[in-house]
């Protein structure tokens, strides 16, 4: 696992969400990419256009709880707004 670069802000139309060890997993597409960002969980429609805010992006992020690993993952302190 590495990382510690800063995302900007991740922009796009919400494809797939899952909640699992209070934090919320959200698959962002923005017209060019498909974005994974990580917050504290939350509750967001599949389809919703969100906005989260900046955060770091860490490669090769294995989530326990979902059994998983993320090649590429932003972790944000939340939706912009809220």
């Amino acid at each position: 696992m590495t990382g510690g670069a800063a995302q900007s802000a991740v922009t796009g139309r919400l494809v797939e969400t899952m909640n699992s060890g209070g934090y919320t997993y959200a698959l962002v597409e923005n017209g060019s990419e498909k974005i994974w960002v990580a917050v504290p969980e939350v509750k967001i429609a599949v389809g919703s256009q969100v906005s989260f805010l900046p955060g770091m992006v860490i490669s090769g992020f294995t989530s326990s709880s979902l059994n998983r690993t993320f090649g590429r993952i932003v972790f944000s302190t939340g939706l912009a707004g809220y």
